[in-house]
C-alpha cells in the first residue's frame, strides 16, 4: 500500500493506493541448465568490487556517458495516470507517455485496402450484434491451467512435456461494449 496525495490547482486529496492484481494468478518458471536440470542463479555482479550486490545496495542509473551515470530514486520517476471510478472506488491506471507509444509507420501492414460502405455497414452491424458489457469473472485463463496441468503430470522424475501453445484468441472471445 502507498499513501500520497492527489493534487487538483490548491486542492489535495488525501489517498492510498492498494495493488489491484495478485500475484498466484501469474505462473513463475525458473531458468534452469539443459545439460545438467539445475537450477540456474542470476546474479547482480559488480565487477568493479568483484562481488555480488544484494538487492539492498542497488540503485537505477541513467547513463549520461560512457560509465558515468545519473543515480535515480523513486521519487525522481513520474507516471502518467488516469483516476476513474469503479464501483465505488477510485482507480488510478498507470498510462504509457506518448514517446513510450510505438509509431504505428514502425509495423510491417498490409497497404491501404479499399472497403465499400456497405462491407462497413455490415462489419458495423455484425460487431454490434455480437457486443455485449465485458464481464471479466466469466473468463478464466485456460492457458495457464494447461501449463499448470503439464508442470503436474510432469511429476519432478525428470519427465518433459511441451509447454501448451498460448492461443491466439479465446474461444469466448467478447467484444467490449462502451459503457452508456
Amino acid at each position: 500500500m502507498w499513501r500520497g496525495t492527489i493534487s487538483f490547482g490548491m486542492v489535495a486529496i488525501p489517498v492510498r493506493l492498494h495493488v489491484a492484481t495478485e500475484e498466484r494468478s501469474s505462473v513463475s518458471f525458473h531458468l534452469i541448465c539443459k545439460k545438467d536440470g539445475s537450477r540456474l542463479r542470476n546474479l547482480r555482479w559488480c565487477p568493479q568490487e568483484n562481488r555480488e550486490v544484494p538487492w539492498d545496495e542497488v540503485v537505477r542509473g541513467y547513463e549520461i556517458g560512457k560509465d558515468e551515470y545519473v543515480v535515480l530514486t523513486s521519487e525522481d520517476l513520474e507516471h502518467l495516470a488516469q483516476i476513474s471510478w469503479l464501483d465505488g472506488t477510485l482507480v488510478l491506471e498507470t498510462l504509457h507517455w506518448p514517446e513510450e507509444i510505438r509509431d504505428t509507420r514502425e509495423l510491417k501492414l498490409p497497404g491501404r485496402v479499399s472497403v465499400g460502405k456497405p462491407e462497413v455497414d455490415m462489419a458495423l452491424m455484425l460487431v454490434e450484434s455480437m457486443s455485449r458489457p465485458l464481464m471479466p469473472s466469466e473468463y478464466h485463463d485456460e492457458y495457464r491451467e494447461a501449463l499448470l496441468a503439464a508442470a503436474r503430470r510432469g511429476g519432478g522424475d525428470g519427465h518433459r512435456e511441451a509447454a501448451p501453445s498460448r492461443p491466439r484468441a479465446s474461444s469466448r472471445s467478447g467484444t467490449r461494449k462502451k459503457a452508456g
